[in-house]
């Protein structure tokens, strides 16, 4: 049927914990290297940057606002609900499109 409990290959769990045992973790330097290695750097940065754009008061008024109907209210000087669900989907489908061109190493 099934094996054992006795019988189950525990060797990947005890290298995993090993590996992330917080004896070795170091200063703060070797901490935040070990988090840049992580961390896409290109995608983060270039996802800030359309976060940014996505916020500014020119690209609502004069972009968001011409293409979709109903997402920016220039009476409050405010988004609406729609808008911010659109900004949203646009930032979601930037870090899609940034994540598979940085897979392919297109950027």
């Amino acid at each position: 049927m099934g094996k054992k409990i006795n019988e189950l290959d525990y060797e990947p769990i005890i290298d995993i914990i090993n590996t992330k045992s917080c004896n070795d973790t170091g200063d703060l330097y070797q901490l935040s290297s070990k988090f840049y290695e992580i961390i896409n750097v290109k995608v983060a940065f270039l996802l800030f940057l359309t976060y940014y754009i996505l916020n500014t008061d020119i690209f609502i008024e004069k972009g968001l606002s011409k293409i979709f109907n109903n997402v920016y209210d220039f009476n409050n000087d405010k988004f609406t609900e729609r808008g911010i669900i659109l900004s949203g989907m646009i930032l979601s489908i930037c870090y899609i499109l940034y994540d598979v061109l940085d897979s392919k190493n297109i950027i």
